[in-house]
């Protein structure tokens, strides 16, 4: 198994009820090089199953491809490799709805704030479907839903691990935000961060 974190705990339960031995499982930390590298890792220990989702759906297919190539069988989480075919290259693609997911957040921010106010969006730069969805769910839903609520500013991070300092930012030039969105754990608990900061000041 190989991927971003936090995706492990399901997969590890049921393959145990399936006796199936995990060799390998990995975290990138969101970084494309990283993952290529693991792969190369795992590809040497010739698993029958591999089951991840590619950070950088270009950059990793060369990779991925060699894989399956080898014999093991491929499930990418959420999206595919970029030019690999299924029935082929991979068995499948699995994913979660999340456009509606965000759209649930858009709920539970809106909700937090009383239904108006300004805030903004703290979003994934790069080109990765999950929250690409993620994103265009929260933006869809407050315009369809909550005029009240103005989305005054918008911001990418390109790693998850710094997304405090540009949460941070956000806050210095626009001191009155109600709320802001983040696209996972992570750079919400940065948001979060930089929030507390800004209230200690």
């Amino acid at each position: 198994m190989i991927g971003p974190p936090n995706n492990s705990q399901g997969l590890n339960q049921n393959f145990k009820k399936l006796g199936i031995k995990v060799v390998a499982e990995t975290n990138a930390n969101f970084k494309d090089t990283t993952q290529i590298s693991d792969l190369e890792t795992i590809k040497a220990k010739k698993p029958n199953i591999l089951i991840s989702i590619p950070l950088n759906a270009q950059t990793t297919t060369r990779t991925y491809k060699a894989i399956a190539d080898s014999g093991t069988k491929i499930v990418f989480m959420d999206q595919p490799a970029e030019g690999m075919k299924a029935g082929k290259d991979y068995v499948s693609v699995v994913s979660a709805d999340s456009f509606g997911l965000g759209m649930n957040i858009a709920d539970e921010l809106a909700r937090a704030i009383g239904g108006k106010g300004d805030v903004a969006a703290l979003y994934y730069a790069p080109d990765f479907y999950v929250t690409n969805q993620r994103y265009e769910g929260f933006v869809a839903r407050f315009k369809a839903k909550y005029p009240d609520i103005n989305l005054i500013a918008v911001q990418g991070f390109q790693d998850p691990n710094k997304s405090q300092e540009v949460a941070g930012a956000l806050l210095t030039r626009y001191p009155k935000l109600k709320g802001m969105y983040a696209s996972w754990d992570v750079p919400a608990m940065g948001a979060l961060a930089a929030a507390r900061a800004k209230i200690t000041r």
